[in-house]
């Protein structure tokens, strides 16, 4: 996805071969939270075209169809229901870009199929992002929406602890929701600052229009 001037993601992404698809409805769908992590987060791998993705926790399918939108090859794993994130895909015209797979908790179901990168949600999802890529060696980004301190305070679950330490230090790129969760992130689980991109979860504008919402304000 490219900025406009203003800094802001543009409501059309335009791809490497020239072609352009619009999205508005991303936008509208809190536009911090979607196109930046992606954009951000995915950056240094470059163009995504072509770029083979395993989702592991994708739920209804809205970053799923963004990443297909700009030119990946999804695989999306999940053990809820897929059919809203089939629905989701079928929408946007990139269901042949998508293949979705209802796992009942192991990696079987990936079969041979091979991947650029790996995108987990949360410590949920932090283990089976580390299985395949230790298995792949491919680079692994995790999402950190929350932290066991977040939802715990100073009272926190030891072993969710773990998880989540032992996640964030496997990645080669962990996205925080905020400057406070990456403080977080380095002082109690103590991860480099330099593998650490903040993206917000953003209200929608009113109207949509995205035009005059301000940058992050960073400490």
């Amino acid at each position: 996805a490219h900025e406009g001037a203003t800094g802001m993601p543009s409501r059309r992404f335009v791809s490497a071969g020239g072609g352009s698809e619009d999205l508005s409805y991303f936008v509208q769908w809190r536009p911090y939270l979607w196109l930046r992590p992606v954009a951000r987060a995915l950056e240094s791998l470059g163009d995504l075209t072509g770029k083979r993705v395993l989702e592991i926790g994708g739920g209804p399918g809205r970053m799923t169809a963004l990443m297909a939108l700009m030119g990946a090859k999804v695989t999306m794993i999940d053990r809820v229901d897929l059919a809203p994130a089939r629905q989701e895909v079928d929408k946007w015209g990139v269901s042949d870009s998508v293949r979705l797979v209802q796992t009942q908790g192991g990696l079987d179901e990936l079969g041979e199929e091979q991947f650029d990168v790996i995108h987990a949600h949360d410590w949920m999802t932090f283990p089976a992002g580390q299985a395949v890529a230790a298995a792949t060696g491919k680079p692994l980004i995790v999402h950190v929406h929350s932290t066991e301190y977040d939802r715990a305070g100073l009272n926190i679950n030891q072993h969710i602890y773990e998880i989540e330490r032992t996640g964030m230090h496997a990645a080669q790129c962990v996205v925080c929701v905020s400057y406070f969760t990456r403080e977080t992130v380095i002082v109690k689980y103590g991860v480099d600052a330099g593998k650490l991109k903040v993206v917000y979860n953003a209200v929608a504008a009113a109207n949509n229009d995205v035009s005059n919402v301000p940058e992050p304000i960073k400490p």
